[in-house]
């Protein structure tokens, strides 16, 4: 099982100890081709996982039936690391790859019990970094809100473009959304989002290609 050691679920954890802790944890890859399900909706979950390679995204439908998508899931990702701690609860979300991917798979039974073998040292070291993982994406679905309650279209992109800039260390990026995926992650119109960028960039906030963004100084004090 080729892993790479330096994934947050893995931090100060001796790559040689990786191998023994992940067989005793039972860990698996498993591959998914573009479009296919990793986790339906309404289903339970049992294992949570990393996002290897590819992307995936966790998708829901409002109200009125528009598709939007909670988070955007990119390799060294986790996902259902949330819901594995809670089985017996459904998932409110869909997740699915929007390229080939493939997931290291781990059951949530296997990393919160100790275990006596004797060779899977680093067990209590992975449980810290899954709760470390856990409250990230607590954090991070918090700020996924912040970008939902905006009350409109400019103040849902600019929120959307200064956490990519900030993420990127850069104020000229590329994000993973096409206008139409960008459309359902702000929970917009599709037609409405094609006009408020137009208007942003007439306005010297921001300027852009497709998907790549450059954003000025002066959209820090757009709001």
């Amino acid at each position: 099982m080729n892993i790479p050691p330096n994934l947050p679920l893995f931090a100060n954890i001796l790559p040689n100890d990786l191998p023994d802790l992940l067989y005793c944890v039972r860990a698996v890859v498993e591959t998914y081709e573009k479009g296919q399900t990793i986790i339906p909706q309404d289903e339970t979950v049992c294992d949570f996982g990393i996002l290897l390679s590819g992307q995936a995204r966790s998708l829901k439908r409002d109200a009125d039936g528009r598709q939007v998508i909670v988070t955007i899931i990119n390799p060294g990702g986790v996902v259902g690391i949330m819901l594995a701690a809670v089985p017996d609860q459904p998932s409110p979300v869909a997740v699915v790859a929007i390229e080939d991917s493939t997931i290291l798979r781990i059951p949530f039974a296997q990393i919160s019990e100790l275990c006596d073998c004797g060779k899977c040292t680093g067990r209590v070291q992975l449980l810290r970094n899954y709760t470390t993982l856990l409250a990230h994406k607590a954090l991070e679905l918090h700020e996924r809100i912040d970008c939902l309650l905006e009350t409109t279209v400019r103040d849902k992109v600019l929120r959307y473009l200064r956490r990519i800039a900030a993420e990127r260390d850069s104020d000229h990026f590329i994000i993973p959304l096409d206008r139409v995926a960008m459309a359902e992650y702000l929970n917009v119109d599709r037609s409405a989002l094609s006009r408020e960028l137009s208007r942003m960039k007439s306005d010297g906030l921001i300027g852009y290609n497709r998907n790549e963004f450059h954003l000025f100084a002066q959209s820090e004090e757009a709001k």
